[in-house]
């Protein structure tokens, strides 16, 4: 696990998380331990990526990875976080995690990733949640982005729950 340690260019990062090693497998698609006491909290259910890759063949998880943090960084998004989960789950290999401070922030950020990474040939598989529910997921392969506004991002708390297992990046302006 990195700590808070704060990392402030996504090119270099994978590599260093590689470095790190991931899990043991010990978590579900929701992020949950082995010792998660279970019950509902509008966790989604994410299916697996069919073998190969995010099946839009333009951008591999990495380069794919880098883009969402360029794009969230340039939206001026808050607490960006690079979850590599790619040897603890079978159905994607990155999460990348931020925080929305205003209804026209998650907007404009959830708009711009749809439209720079469709026109980059990978349009998003499926899509969770509301900006008003103050949560967004976009899964676009092997890459899924939550988008939370502070509040929810402190309730589903996603880095300590997979940071069990798997290295967390956190990225700075």
């Amino acid at each position: 696990f990195l700590g808070p340690e704060a990392h402030g260019d996504a090119h270099d990062v994978v590599a260093l998380l590689h470095e790190e090693g991931g899990g043991d497998g010990g978590i579900d698609a929701a992020g949950h331990g082995a010792d998660d006491t279970g019950g509902t909290h509008g966790c989604a259910i994410l299916l697996p990526t069919a073998p190969g890759g995010n099946g839009a063949g333009a951008l591999e998880a990495e380069p794919l990875a880098h883009r969402v943090i360029d794009l969230l960084s340039e939206l001026q998004a808050e607490d960006i976080a690079l979850l590599d989960i790619g040897k603890a789950s079978s159905f994607a290999d990155y999460f990348v995690l931020a925080t929305a401070h205003s209804p026209l922030q998650f907007s404009a950020i959830v708009e711009r990733l749809r439209h720079e990474l469709k026109e980059a040939g990978v349009p998003p598989r499926h899509e969770e949640g509301r900006r008003e529910s103050g949560w967004v997921l976009i899964d676009f392969g092997d890459v899924i982005v939550h988008v939370f506004s502070p509040e929810k991002r402190d309730y589903y708390r996603l880095e300590e729950l997979w940071g069990r297992t798997t290295p967390v990046v956190r990225f700075t302006g």
